[in-house]
């Protein structure tokens, strides 16, 4: 048994409050608990980040610079070989639906799925790969500490929307980096492949803060050793960097 299941119950389980203070100062210890008793308080955090991103779909988004955008990808397109004046057109106003959308209010309704789907797939595939790997897990437990392992993403969300509120104008370029916790942070968006860019995004110091925690949580909720745990966390996380990476080297072949 893993030491989350041996070790003996002497009170009450902490509470959300206790438990998210926890994440942060006594990680194992808290996960420990969330094994024991899962409980509903996991949705505490995630009604903090649906909360937040509302926050940020009504202040920060009507503040995003979609023109430049706009302007920077035709150009992008049109330096591929001339176009036809109505293939033009089209194109056009394709893109000013496609970027006009993150100002719009189905903005606000989409954004919490962004919260939501990663949430409860991920939980599943952590579920898969601890079973692939023969331990004992379930899904609500693997759910609840997963939650938590979210609260990271949170502190970034919370600075970024403290740096972008004063601005008048965000470039989109600029919308990853409005916390300079990336290495894609220090290149010029301009000058640097995107696939480039987007490898240099995901080596974020809160996406490694939380891949550590996702690592501690799996082990604890889960029948797993500290070093299996650490590679299948690693492993899906690299698997999730290269498909954004292939992502986005295909979106540029394509002049997006």
């Amino acid at each position: 048994m893993t030491d989350a299941q041996s070790a003996p119950t002497t009170g009450p389980e902490p509470g959300a409050l206790a438990r998210v203070f926890g994440v942060f100062f006594s990680p194992a210890k808290t996960f420990e608990s969330i094994a024991r008793k899962p409980g509903w308080d996991w949705l505490v955090p995630v009604v903090l980040l649906i909360g937040l991103t509302l926050v940020a779909g009504i202040y920060i988004n009507p503040k995003l610079d979609t023109d430049t955008a706009i302007k920077d990808t035709m150009k992008r397109i049109e330096a591929r070989g001339s176009l036809p004046d109505a293939q033009r057109e089209q194109i056009q106003k394709s893109l000013e639906k496609q970027f006009g959308f993150v100002k719009s209010r189905w903005a606000l309704i989409v954004g919490p799925l962004f919260v939501l789907i990663p949430l409860f797939f991920v939980s599943a595939v952590y579920l898969g790969a601890a079973k692939a790997m023969g331990a004992a897990a379930r899904y609500g437990t693997i759910l609840a500490g997963y939650a938590y392992c979210q609260l990271p993403q949170l502190v970034k969300g919370l600075i970024g929307v403290a740096v972008a509120l004063p601005r008048d104008s965000i470039d989109l370029n600029d919308i990853d980096h409005l916390v300079k916790s990336n290495l894609g942070s220090f290149l010029d968006a301009e000058a640097t492949a995107k696939p480039l860019m987007v490898l240099m995004n995901s080596v974020d110091l809160f996406e490694i803060w939380g891949v550590v925690l996702g690592s501690i949580m799996l082990s604890r909720t889960t029948k797993l050793s500290k070093n299996a745990a650490m590679i299948a966390v690693v492993s899906l996380w690299l698997l999730l960097v290269l498909v954004k990476v292939c992502g986005a080297a295909i979106g540029a072949a394509f002049g997006g």
